[in-house]
């Protein structure tokens, strides 16, 4: 008998639903139990979880659907990995328990990757010279992998020679002969 929920069969309690009658009066489990599942992650960080069954027996483990950013160890029950951006929603896992007498239990759930917000990236490439008495251009460009996000941009520090517009990104000016070092 396994401790799990309380069911009577023939006269007999047991702490495990998974349970049958062998016909002379004794109780004989009949196949493994999840105990619990971990269904949330978070994108960037690692997710780890160890099946565990209420079966007495040796239980072996296969997985069946796991999405591509896990990994899935059969002999330690572990199921592992780092979701990234593109992971981020619900996923299906399907596992199985075999039980060494071939009793066999599915654990269906959904592990829901939970987004975080990741810093845009600056994907443009200053000129870093420029020539006094000739005006100088820039036009900063950026990108962010959250889709949704609004990206603004801010000059916090730049020669008194140039100015920056925060709407459209550019960075301009025309330095003189006291601006150069």
């Amino acid at each position: 008998k396994v401790p799990f929920n309380r069911l009577s069969v023939e006269g007999w309690v047991t702490d495990n639903p998974a349970t049958e009658c062998n016909g002379e009066g004794e109780v004989e489990e009949s196949l493994p139990i999840f105990i619990n599942t971990k269904t949330n992650a978070t994108q960037g960080s690692p997710y780890t979880y160890r099946f565990a069954t209420s079966d007495a027996d040796a239980v072996t483990f296969a997985a069946t659907t796991i999405p591509s950013w896990l990994t899935f160890t059969p002999a330690t029950g572990v199921l592992s990995g780092t979701p990234g951006n593109s992971d981020v929603g619900d996923h299906l896992v399907v596992i199985t328990a075999t039980d060494g007498a071939g009793a066999t239990a599915t654990n269906s759930f959904t592990i829901a990757v939970a987004n975080i917000n990741d810093s845009p990236t600056i994907t443009s490439a200053p000129d870093l010279n420029a020539t006094q008495g000739s005006p100088y251009t820039y036009t900063v460009t950026a990108t962010d992998v959250d889709d949704s996000d609004t990206i603004t941009f801010a000059a916090t520090t730049i020669p008194s020679w140039l100015t920056f517009t925060a709407e459209t990104g550019v960075l301009s000016g025309t330095p003189s002969s006291s601006d150069v070092r």
